[in-house]
């Protein structure tokens, strides 16, 4: 995928790019703290249209180097997931989280995250980051 998605923020990267066998894959780094969700609903509007268009079948989502994320910072990603839900089956995709072991937080934050829409998120931890 050659894509330059990307937003950066203060303390974070957020970035569509691709695995290396060429699948999608978003990763989230840093420590994610907004006041104002705005900014990233729009850039989730983007990753969706971009995904869509490409007739993605699956994304990898990578969260394992996220440091933080306040529940402003959470909602775009709820939003986006949201979209994906809305979407006609078609344009439709599944998202496959990976976690860190290592961060306790997590572990709630991606279990909450595959309540809306169990059968479109998938999320696995990896123990050894």
């Amino acid at each position: 995928m050659d894509s330059a998605l990307s937003m950066q923020g203060a303390d974070y990267a957020i970035a569509l790019g691709a695995d290396e066998a060429g699948a999608p894959r978003l990763s989230l780094t840093g420590s994610i703290t907004v006041r104002d969700p705005s900014e990233l609903n729009a850039f989730f509007d983007r990753v969706h249209g971009e995904l869509v268009s490409r007739g993605t079948r699956a994304v990898a989502v990578d969260v394992r180097e996220l440091a933080f994320i306040n529940s402003t910072g959470f909602k775009p990603i709820i939003y986006w997931v949201g979209l994906i839900t809305e979407s006609e089956e078609p344009a439709q995709y599944q998202v496959n989280v990976v976690g860190s072991g290592k961060r306790r937080w997590q572990t709630s934050f991606l279990s909450a995250l595959s309540c809306f829409a169990p059968s479109l998120v998938r999320v696995e931890t990896d123990p050894e980051r």
